[in-house]
Parts: structure tokens; C-alpha cells; sequence
């Protein structure tokens, strides 16, 4: 299995700057990412606030400095998370990760991992809590009983892509499967193996 290097432990703040520019173009126009295209201003946003508190911090004194590093984290989580993104649209293909500007790197596949699944306080709510992993993104799926082994009818949870979710508006009385997988800047765990609810 092959994993994104984003490359950014041991920059300096200049090499962040520059990393970070090198992807937005390689990312602005590129048809391999069309869902990428809406979060290039965010990101470019993030990085000239990078680039003026670094600015600031070359002239300035502690608190420049200090947030500098802020902004300059904002850099990193933001790189991280694009890698996330790039390493699941172009579904592991090095020519397509290449493109976004990123490297590629053999790594092995993270196992699946349990998570657990309990009615909410309110009618027709579910509580899913799986393990925090730092760095990694949180995909979640659920679909309406019968459960299918084949993958169709599960539903993508647009809501939430953290260790802990609240869904709302399911059916009360109805059963329902749920699953989960970590999306890492470099790779990812398989699906969980699904757990069923009955919704109160």
C-alpha cells in the first residue's frame, strides 16, 4: 500500500510557506480533484495569514512569534487535512497524488478498529463514539435495515468527521447498521465491521 508524505515534519517556516503554495497550484485547475477546487480559497487564505505573521514575527517580538507558530499549525492541520482528502479522491493512484503535489510513500494498512454505538437522549438519535487517533479523519456510513455485505445502500454521514457523532432524524423503531473508517494524512484503516441499533 502506498501513503501521502505531506512532508512537513522538520520544515522551516520558509519550506512550510513554499510547500504549502506548491500545492495550491498544483491543486488549482487539476481535474482529478474537482471537489478540492471549493477549499483552495480557505487554503489560500490560510497560508497568506502564514506567510504575514511570519512577516511580522522576523520584525516583532514573543507574541509575534507565538503567533506565528499559531498560524503556522493552522498551515499544517490545513495540509494535512487536503492530503486526507487528495489520498481518498484519487482512490491510491500515485499519477493522481503526484499531480496535487504530494509524494508517495509504501506504507501498511492500518487494521480496523471498534467503535461503539448507543440511542441518544432524544427520539429517533444515535451517540457513536470510536477511538481518537491524532491526525486521522473520521468517515462515517450508516444504512436502514436489511444490512447488505455488498456495500450498496450504506449512506455517507456528511455531519460529523470526528471520534464522536450525533445522528439525527432516523427513524424511531427502525433498525439501522453503522461503520466507521480513519482517514490519516497518509492512508487508511478498512471499515469497521458494522454494528446494528434498534432506534428509540
Amino acid at each position: 500500500m502506498r501513503k501521502i508524505r505531506t512532508g512537513v515534519n522538520g520544515l522551516t517556516v520558509a519550506e512550510m510557506i513554499t510547500l504549502g503554495c506548491s500545492i495550491q497550484v498544483a491543486l488549482t485547475g487539476n481535474s482529478y480533484f474537482p471537489n478540492a477546487q471549493a477549499s483552495l480559497s480557505a487554503f489560500s487564505t490560510t497560508i497568506t495569514n502564514a506567510e504575514n505573521a511570519q512577516a511580522r514575527a522576523l520584525k516583532g517580538g514573543k507574541h509575534d512569534r507565538v503567533f506565528r507558530d499559531l498560524k503556522m499549525q493552522e498551515l499544517t492541520d490545513m495540509i494535512n487535512i487536503i492530503a486526507a482528502a487528495v489520498f481518498v479522491e484519487a482512490s491510491g493512484d500515485i499519477e493522481k497524488i503526484v499531480s496535487a503535489g504530494f509524494d508517495v510513500v509504501k506504507a501498511p494498512t492500518h487494521g480496523a478498529q471498534k467503535f461503539t454505538a448507543k440511542n441518544g437522549p432524544i427520539s429517533g438519535t444515535v451517540l457513536l463514539t470510536a477511538e481518537a487517533v491524532s491526525g486521522a479523519i473520521h468517515f462515517w456510513q450508516f444504512c436502514a435495515d436489511p444490512y447488505t455485505p455488498d456495500g450498496s445502500g450504506w449512506k455517507d454521514y456528511p455531519e460529523g468527521s470526528k471520534s464522536r457523532v450525533f445522528f439525527n432524524s432516523l427513524e424511531s423503531g427502525k433498525k439501522y447498521w453503522f461503520r466507521e473508517m480513519k482517514i490519516y494524512p497518509g492512508g487508511k484503516t478498512d471499515w469497521t465491521d458494522p454494528i446494528s441499533l434498534i432506534i428509540l
